[in-house]
């Protein structure tokens, strides 16, 4: 390990790091650097850590809400101009087909990441409807035949005569 990074935790490192996190920069961004310890030190407080884990969690679930957020400022920015030249020797401005597009990949990556980090709060919402006629299941189809055949089942039967039984089972070890 490099000399001047921290390894050993400390809830002021904790929080320093959630910080980061929280303010939308990725660990792998900060980590290693001056004063911060390795991302696979900062995985490993995660692993064995709890209050490590649930400070970690709060500042995913803030950083998801701060990518939200920048979704609409990114929406709401004026279109991305160019210059192209004009038939008449001038120039037009016109939207930057490559910049608007630019920005749609921005508010979707911001989507995504957000979806994944707080399903709940932004993951995509499954409406399931069952329309139709529900049908036995199979523990049902079993129940049903065991009720109808155990009739069938429970009735005595006539038992076979001990002379004609013999011959046809083993005698027991005492008996041998």
């Amino acid at each position: 390990m490099r000399a001047g990074r921290p390894s050993s935790y400390s809830d002021e490192m904790a929080d320093k790091i959630c910080r980061e996190i929280a303010n939308g920069r990725a660990v792998h961004r900060f980590a290693s650097t001056e004063n911060y310890p390795s991302a696979e030190t900062i995985r490993k407080w995660k692993n064995t850590r709890p209050d490590f884990l649930a400070k970690y969690t709060r500042a995913r679930e803030e950083q998801a809400d701060l990518f939200a957020s920048e979704i609409v400022d990114i929406a709401d920015a004026p279109p991305i101009m160019c210059s192209v030249p004009s038939p008449d020797g001038g120039t037009d401005e016109r939207i930057d087909a490559a910049g608007e597009q630019w920005r749609k990949t921005r508010i979707d990556a911001r989507k995504w990441y957000a979806s994944k980090v707080a399903p709940k709060k932004y993951g995509e919402r499954v409406n399931l409807e069952h329309s139709g006629e529900v049908t036995l299941g199979l523990a049902e189809r079993i129940s049903t035949a065991r009720k109808r055949d155990l009739p069938a089942l429970s009735a005595p039967k006539e038992l076979p005569e001990p002379e004609e039984l013999s011959g046809t089972m083993p005698a027991w070890p005492s008996e041998r």
